[in-house]
C-alpha cells in the first residue's frame, strides 16, 4: 500500500479561510454567489496550487481569436485532448447563449 502524501492541513485550512474571506467581501460589495462554500472551496484550490500552476486566458479585444471566432477558449481547445473538447462544446451550447443575452 502506497503511503499517503504528506499535507499540511494547516496551511489547506488557511487558504480555505482565506477564500472564504474572500466570497465574504464579494457578497458584501454586491455580487451575488449561489453556493459560498463550493465557492470558497475552488477558490481555496486556486490559492493553495499558487500561480505557477495558474493559467488565466481573456481576450476582451478579440486579438487572439478575430473578429469572428466564437471564444478564446474555442482556440486553445484546438490543441488539447478530445475528452477535454468534448467538455468545452457542451459548456460552450450553455454558456454562450447567456453570454450574448443583452438583458441579463
Amino acid at each position: 500500500r502506497e503511503p499517503l502524501p504528506s499535507t499540511n492541513f494547516a496551511a489547506m485550512a488557511a487558504h480555505l479561510d482565506a477564500a472564504a474571506a474572500l466570497i465574504q467581501q464579494f457578497a458584501s460589495a454586491g455580487c451575488i454567489v449561489a453556493d459560498p462554500q463550493a465557492a470558497a472551496s475552488k477558490l481555496s484550490a486556486l490559492i493553495q496550487g499558487g500561480p505557477s500552476n495558474l493559467t488565466v486566458i481573456a481576450d476582451f479585444d478579440r486579438t487572439l481569436t478575430g473578429a469572428k471566432s466564437a471564444s478564446a477558449h474555442q482556440v486553445v481547445a484546438g490543441v488539447l485532448s478530445e475528452p477535454f473538447r468534448d467538455v468545452e462544446r457542451r459548456l460552450f451550447a450553455h454558456y454562450y447563449p447567456i453570454e450574448q443575452n443583452l438583458n441579463m
